[in-house]
């Protein structure tokens, strides 16, 4: 089993095209907004996929600070509380969800990421709960 799991990870990580540099981001905070340069990652292969910050391109990987999620604990129950259920499940691991935009091309695109403030961490929202569901 162990092996099974160990060579599905080869093969998720080998599709992955992860192109790390400065990107121009902008984003609210406290009702005022924030232009700045990140150090961030993008998965070029996927065209709707918003930033990682550089400890998380691997979502669940040994240096992406969330807490560990309990295998068995539904989706679901994320879906019952009220709200975003990616944001609820972004405040479950301890995170702050945040809408931001990145500067791709000298083009603005809008996304979600989960934002640990105390590492500078991020993952995109999306990602992190297709990371959750295939647990």
């Amino acid at each position: 089993m162990k092996l099974l799991i160990f060579l599905s990870s080869i093969i998720s990580f080998s599709s992955l095209a992860i192109e790390c540099g400065q990107f121009q981001t902008k984003y609210i905070n406290e009702g005022k907004e924030v232009l700045t340069k990140e150090e961030l990652c993008l998965d070029v292969k996927k065209k709707f996929t918003g930033g990682y910050s550089k400890n998380c391109t691997i979502v669940g990987g040994p240096k992406c600070p969330f807490k560990a999620i309990k295998k068995g604990l539904a989706y679901e129950s994320f879906i019952k509380e009220i709200g975003s259920p990616s944001f609820n499940l972004c405040y479950y691991l301890d995170g702050q969800p945040q809408m931001y935009e990145i500067k791709i091309k000298d083009k603005w695109q809008a996304f979600e990421r989960c934002y640990w403030k105390d590492t500078k961490e991020f993952v995109e929202l999306a990602e992190l709960v297709e990371y959750y569901r295939s647990l």
